[in-house]
């Protein structure tokens, strides 16, 4: 997902949650599952990752990364349709864990625009020859 290539993303976490069900794998299914709902968000897809993200929500027990993942997804989801993203929230949440879901999805975008023209900005310098690594000029 970090490279943007969600078809290929979406068919390995589809693959890798079968392989978890097949075997009761249900915590690394679940986490699987959380991606998967954020990368359907990426792709436009709400209805579908909504859905996603409330399916891991109503399963219990759950890892607190899986459950901060999928309330992340619903938030992020929420706050495109118009929302503040606080409604996926609060019910959900282990105590504290709200504020970091609110910043994730608030900052989530500003970091991810910084570092696409950073990446950009990289990759330009390193095809003009002016790459270094830290010690050697």
């Amino acid at each position: 997902m970090i490279n943007r290539q969600f078809s290929d993303a979406e068919r390995y976490l589809r693959a890798g949650i079968a392989y978890c069900e097949d075997r009761d794998l249900d915590s690394w299914g679940h986490y699987m599952g959380a991606w998967l709902a954020i990368l359907l968000a990426e792709r436009g897809r709400y209805d579908e990752g909504l859905a996603q993200a409330e399916m891991i929500l109503r399963r219990s027990p759950l890892a607190p990364l899986t459950t901060i993942t999928a309330s992340v997804a619903a938030a992020a989801i929420e706050m495109r349709r118009g929302g503040d993203g606080s409604g996926c929230c609060s019910r959900r949440l282990p105590a504290g864990c709200e504020a970091l879901v609110r910043s994730a999805t608030r900052a989530g975008r500003g970091r991810l625009r910084r570092s696409r023209v950073a990446g950009r900005q990289h990759r330009g310098h390193c095809r003009r020859g002016r790459h270094s690594v830290a010690g050697r000029g």
